[in-house]
């Protein structure tokens, strides 16, 4: 079936993977039954057959962690039916309920069926689970029992005991992955479960946190992953990275960014690194959690759609190949992103990874010529694709690329003729009313510059005995990504 389990780590990655199962519900017709639909409800949704056999039900193919209070107003058995052990507890435990946060009203009406559902705002959607629509399993919902949300930050952990104590840095994540066999126990149960539950794994689609204790926590899944489950699986790493140029961050954080980089570069198939800002994208609120995520998953939700599409249907090992053309070039650099009604194009990648140490946009890009381009791969979204043929041929750049070095081969175009269509619980006025979507991913070698970036940083400010293994594979990815000849002030290494 290609099946594809998506794991996702904090409660901004849990945001993203939330729209994402919204919007790939959503293009299930459930009027004629889910099999005339033009994706395959498989691939992201395992169906469960009724006792008696004559309806199907779906939960999603998902793993999500977060920490303790991270799941808001959702239970996680609130849609399934708990084992029963046959045994009397009332008089053997003692209950201790915590306070439950209520539902809005969207969820309510969800709960009640209700034909037309109440409008969201970035008011009560605090939560992922706020305006999630589909069913995830009791396994689908993991928690960092010893961490709860920061109140005075929202999305980010404190630990339970005390809030001095932040969850905000690679070691800490790695320690918590360790601690009392959490990480171990998860592989051989919840995961090795989803695993289980799929005939033929298209691959992994991981998102999470970098500037966290989530990127140490994911470096350590990615870890297990490659050595002892799925060595030889695709896997889609989603990076999320604050906008703040890696040189300007404190000591701490700095490292911790690098770390979790140098890890997830060296498990990864395709690593992708997106921002948190929104981009200035349509007037989006960029502290909205569910704003910001809701413009992410145009891209994510344009990427998954060609591999549940019932045509033209390709899977992650033929993306990665497209990107990669074999090489050791993992790295997405740029994320582009236009919508048919506008001239704009959007980047989403974090920017200030590609800016020189020290320097403004303007002075970082002044002298320096014009990236290579490697790969490029584009998603044509469109009910009729002519329509975007124009659209297709200038967005893509082929002739341009391949006038300045880039193989005819590593440009490629994938039609798909499901348009986005947002759901109920999407902000709304972020696509045109058509859902046609061009959206590419570029590997090129503007790579370089966060390489050196990092291995400079790490030179100067890294004191541990791991210093010189982190800058020896920064220095070795950078090579990858080499091309013609720099030269002086042109160059990226400058």
């Amino acid at each position: 079936m290609h099946e594809v389990i998506t794991v996702s780590f904090s409660q901004r990655s849990n945001h993203l993977a939330t729209h994402l199962f919204n919007s790939q519900d959503g293009y299930l017709d459930y009027s004629r039954g889910a099999s005339k639909s033009k994706v395959d409800p498989e691939v992201f949704f395992k169906p469960n057959v009724s006792a008696d056999g004559k309806s199907v039900s779906y939960t999603a193919r998902s793993l999500m962690w977060d920490a303790k209070d991270g799941f808001g107003a959702m239970g996680r058995h609130e849609y399934s039916e708990r084992a029963d052990d046959g045994l009397d507890w009332s008089e053997r435990v003692e209950v201790v309920r915590a306070p439950r946060i209520p539902k809005n009203a969207y969820q309510q009406g969800l709960d009640e069926l209700q034909r037309e559902l109440p409008a969201l705002s970035i008011n009560d959607t605090r939560y992922f689970t706020d305006y999630a629509r589909t069913l995830y399993p009791p396994t689908g919902f993991n928690i960092l029992n010893r961490w709860v949300l920061d109140g005075k930050d929202f999305g980010k952990c404190i630990s339970q005991a005390s809030e001095q104590v932040k969850f905000d840095e690679f070691g800490v994540g790695s320690e918590e992955w360790k601690n009392k066999g959490l990480g171990t126990d998860f592989m051989d149960e919840e995961f090795r479960h989803s695993l289980e539950s799929c005939d033929l794994l298209s691959g992994l689609n991981v998102i999470t946190d970098v500037d966290s204790a989530w990127g140490g926590f994911t470096s350590e899944f990615m870890a297990d992953i490659t050595d002892e489950f799925l060595p030889k699986t695709t896997t889609f790493v989603w990076g999320l990275y604050e906008d703040t140029q890696t040189n300007l961050l404190d000591s701490k954080r700095a490292m911790s960014r690098i770390q979790t980089t140098t890890e997830l570069m060296k498990t990864a198939s395709i690593y992708i690194p997106i921002s948190t800002s929104g981009s200035g994208f349509r007037g989006v609120d960029g502290s909205s959690l569910w704003q910001v995520s809701a413009v992410q998953n145009i891209v994510v939700d344009s990427w998954a759609t060609l591999l549940s599409q019932r045509d033209n249907r390709v899977s992650m090992a033929d993306v990665e190949m497209g990107l990669t053309m074999g090489s050791h070039r993992t790295l997405v650099t740029d994320l582009r992103l236009k919508l048919s009604d506008s001239a704009t194009v959007y980047n989403l990648s974090p920017q200030t990874l590609y800016l020189k140490p020290g320097k403004s946009w303007l002075q970082s890009t002044a002298r320096q010529r014009t990236p290579h381009v490697f790969s490029r791969s584009v998603i044509a979204r469109s009910s009729f694709p002519e329509n975007l043929k124009d659209q297709v041929e200038e967005f893509s750049e082929l002739s341009n690329l391949c006038e300045y070095g880039t193989q005819m081969r590593g440009v490629v175009t994938y039609p798909s003729e499901t348009p986005f269509q947002p759901p109920s619980s999407y902000p709304v006025g972020l696509v045109p009313p058509n859902g046609e979507v061009l959206t590419s991913l570029d590997v090129s070698d503007r790579a370089k510059v966060m390489l050196h970036s990092m291995k400079q940083i790490a030179q100067k400010r890294m004191k541990s005995s791991a210093v010189e293994e982190i800058v020896d594979d920064l220095e070795t990815a950078k090579q990858d990504y080499e091309f013609g000849w720099d030269e002086g002030s042109d160059s990226y290494d400058e």
